[in-house]
């Protein structure tokens, strides 16, 4: 009897050798699976953290270019108020010089 135990011992030991690599794969599967899965969320995010920095910068560049736009516009109203300055001044001062001129004749006459 002992001569047959031997070989069921072994073939007992290789079957629990086998059992325990199968289960050692398997939780590395599953391991794989967890990580491939925590993968592709951090990709999705990531992808999402994209577009809204796209989103931003176009945002951005949108605002840019409106306050360019504001500053020439501030820039031809401030030039057209000087103008307007300038043109109110020599206008007081025609108006002077009329009324000098019209005090001259009335005491010249």
């Amino acid at each position: 009897m002992a001569f047959k135990a031997g070989p069921e011992l072994r073939l007992s030991h290789n079957k629990a050798f086998l059992f325990a690599k199968v289960q050692d794969l398997l939780d590395e599967s599953r391991a794989l699976q967890s990580e491939s899965h925590s993968v592709l969320v951090a990709q999705r995010e990531n992808a999402g953290v994209r577009q809204l920095a796209a989103a931003a910068e176009e945002r951005a560049n949108k605002a840019e270019e409106e306050n360019a736009e504001l500053q020439r516009r501030m820039e031809r109203q401030e030039t057209l108020y000087e103008e307007l300055r300038k043109m109110r001044g020599r206008d007081e001062e025609m108006q002077l010089m009329q009324e000098l001129q019209q005090v001259r004749k009335g005491s010249a006459v």
